[in-house]
């Protein structure tokens, strides 16, 4: 059973390797200088206190989710990008203080870049297949930037698992099965979702997603890119 859940998780990271962490980074070493803000918190490693989370007010569409999928969390829906063959809603779904540090650094300073007390955003990412063929996905790549990050890559995610599950956002976005194939398919009509937590900066956001079909072995086609956008989002407090 151990080795089947293990194989089942390698896969699952095929899915959503950059929709999870649901934002994907290019490292866990930032090569520019560390921003002059002090963090307002303590910056130890560890706290056994769960986030204090503050909730929006829902505005979100109804989604019919494909089997696989789990279930599906919505909130405020603070950007939308849409093609022939998918629409994405963004949702944000709550905001909380991160009790633990984030595992990337300054490269000079060798200090965290989110730390304890710090203000994280739980996004929901919502994939709808708009076409009217079956559309064949191993991954969603968004890549979520805020201008009040002066480092290369997304912005910092956070590691609060527990506070992601009580919440309802997961950053698979499907159910964890040993069967689970390397590829998914999402009908016409069907949607899944998964979705991460960010260090919460009062600066303008924005979202990059790129989705590419998948062949059956789950390579993609990259010369078909279903959707390759940028979507200015601002959060709610």
């Amino acid at each position: 059973m151990y080795n089947s859940t293990r194989r089942a998780r390698s896969r699952s990271a095929l899915l959503l390797a950059g929709f999870i962490a649901v934002a994907t980074l290019t490292g866990c070493v930032a090569d520019s200088p560390a921003p002059s803000a002090k963090p307002k918190h303590s910056t130890s490693s560890t706290s056994s206190a769960r986030p204090t989370t503050k909730a929006p007010t829902s505005d979100a569409d109804d989604y019919k989710a494909a089997d696989w999928a789990t279930p599906i969390k919505t909130g405020t829906i603070i950007g939308t990008a849409s093609s022939d063959a998918l629409k994405i809603d963004i949702h944000q779904v709550a905001i909380a203080s991160a009790t633990n540090d984030g595992i990337q650094v300054d490269r000079e300073t060798k200090e965290r870049l989110l730390k304890v007390g710090d203000e994280l955003v739980a996004l929901n990412f919502v994939a709808t297949n708009v076409s009217s063929s079956p559309i064949r996905l191993v991954s969603l790549l968004p890549t979520v930037h805020s201008d009040a990050y002066p480092y290369f890559g997304g912005v910092p995610t956070g590691r609060e698992m527990d506070w992601m599950r009580q919440i309802g956002v997961d950053k698979l976005g499907h159910k964890l099965d040993p069967a689970s194939p390397k590829t998914w398919v999402l009908k016409p009509g069907e949607s899944f979702a998964a979705g991460d937590s960010y260090k919460l900066y009062d600066a303008p956001y924005e979202v990059t997603l790129k989705v590419y079909p998948a062949n059956e072995d789950g390579s993609l086609q990259l010369e078909s890119a279903l959707m390759d956008t940028k979507v200015p989002v601002t959060l709610k407090r």
